[in-house]
C-alpha cells in the first residue's frame, strides 16, 4: 500500500514536471513567432521606405529631365529666332596687314574655333530651303561665303575648308575666269565643285547703279550668269552684290532669272523675315581678332 503511494506520487510528479516543460515550450516558440513577426514589419517597412525613396528619385530625375529638353528646346528656338551666321570674306592672303583680306593664319584660327565648338558648316542651298520652304539645319549652322574668284581660294582657302571638313560658296565675276592673271581658272572651279563648294554670281558693275535702267541691269545678269554656267555646267542660282551696289531694279532682275538667294554687304544674321534677295551677312577682316570673330558670330 505504502509502495503504490509512492509510486502514484512519483508519477504526478513527472507528469506535473512533463506540463511545465511542455509550457515553457510553447513560450519560448511563442516569442519567437512574436520576433519574427516584429522582424518581418521591419523589413517591410524598409522595403516600402527604399522603393518610395527610389520613386521620389525617378520623378526628380524625370523631373530634371524634362527641364533639361525644355532648357534645349528653348536653347535651339533662340538660335533659329536670332538667325544664321553668314561669314563673308574677300581674299585670304599669306601675309597679314593687307587691307580688305584675312591672312591664311588668322582663316585657319577662325575655321578651328568653328571646328572645335560644334558648328556645323551649311550651304547655300540649305539656307535656301531653310529660309523658303522651312526645311530644318543642323546644329550651329554657319554658311562661310567668299566674294571675288582670286585663286586664293583655291591654293590658300580650299585646303583649310578640307583639313576641317568645312562647305563654302564663292561668288565669281564669269567674265574675269580664264581671262584675268591670278583669277581662278575653270580647271581649279571644277576642281572646288567636285568638294562640294558652290559657285555663284559676283554682281559687278562699274556704272552708277541709280542711273541704270533695269534693262540694263538684265543685260549685266544675264551676261555674267550665262558665263559662269559654262565653266560650272549647271545652273548659277545665288548672287552677291558688290558692296551695296543694288537696287530694287537690281532685285526684280535677279528674281527674273531665277536666282534663289541674293547676298548683300549689310551686316546682321540672316533672317527668315527678312527678304531673301537681300540676305545679311558678317564681315570678316584682318583686324578682327579671335575674341571679336566670337562675338560676330552672336551664338553662343
Amino acid at each position: 500500500m505504502i509502495c503504490l503511494k509512492i509510486s502514484n506520487k512519483r508519477f504526478l510528479i513527472t507528469i506535473a514536471m512533463g506540463l511545465a516543460a511542455a509550457l515553457v515550450l510553447t513560450a519560448a516558440v511563442g516569442e519567437m513567432k512574436l520576433k519574427n513577426a516584429k522582424k518581418s514589419i521591419i523589413q517591410t517597412s524598409d522595403k516600402t521606405s527604399k522603393n518610395q525613396g527610389k520613386e521620389k528619385d525617378s520623378t526628380v530625375s524625370s523631373t530634371k529631365n524634362t527641364k533639361d529638353e525644355g532648357r534645349n528646346i528653348n536653347s535651339e528656338k533662340t538660335t533659329e529666332s536670332s538667325g544664321i551666321p553668314i561669314l563673308t570674306y574677300n581674299s585670304v592672303k599669306e601675309k597679314e596687314g593687307i587691307e580688305g583680306t584675312v591672312s591664311k593664319n588668322n582663316f585657319e584660327i577662325q575655321m578651328k574655333h568653328l571646328k572645335e565648338n560644334g558648328y556645323n558648316s551649311i550651304t547655300s542651298m540649305q539656307l535656301s530651303e531653310y529660309l523658303i520652304n522651312n526645311k530644318s539645319l543642323p546644329e550651329k549652322p554657319v554658311l562661310i561665303t567668299f566674294d571675288s574668284g582670286y585663286n586664293d581660294k583655291y591654293t590658300l582657302v580650299l585646303p583649310i575648308l578640307k583639313k576641317y571638313g568645312f562647305k563654302a560658296i564663292c561668288f565669281i565675276d564669269g567674265s574675269k575666269v580664264n581671262n584675268v592673271t591670278g583669277y581662278l581658272t575653270s580647271s581649279q572651279i571644277n576642281e572646288m565643285q567636285d568638294y562640294g563648294m558652290e559657285i555663284g554670281m559676283y554682281y559687278v558693275s562699274s556704272n552708277n547703279i541709280a542711273e541704270m535702267t533695269m534693262e540694263q541691269q538684265k543685260r549685266i545678269i544675264s551676261d555674267g550668269k550665262q558665263k559662269l554656267e559654262k565653266v560650272t555646267k549647271k545652273p548659277v542660282s545665288f548672287i552677291s552684290y558688290d558692296d551695296k551696289k543694288y537696287n530694287a531694279d537690281t532685285i526684280n532682275a535677279v528674281k527674273s532669272f531665277g536666282f534663289n538667294l541674293g547676298f548683300t554687304t549689310l551686316q546682321g544674321l540672316a533672317n527668315k523675315k527678312d527678304n531673301v534677295f537681300e540676305i545679311k551677312r558678317i564681315n570678316i577682316e584682318n583686324k578682327d581678332t579671335l575674341e571679336s570673330y566670337i562675338k560676330k558670330l552672336k551664338i553662343k
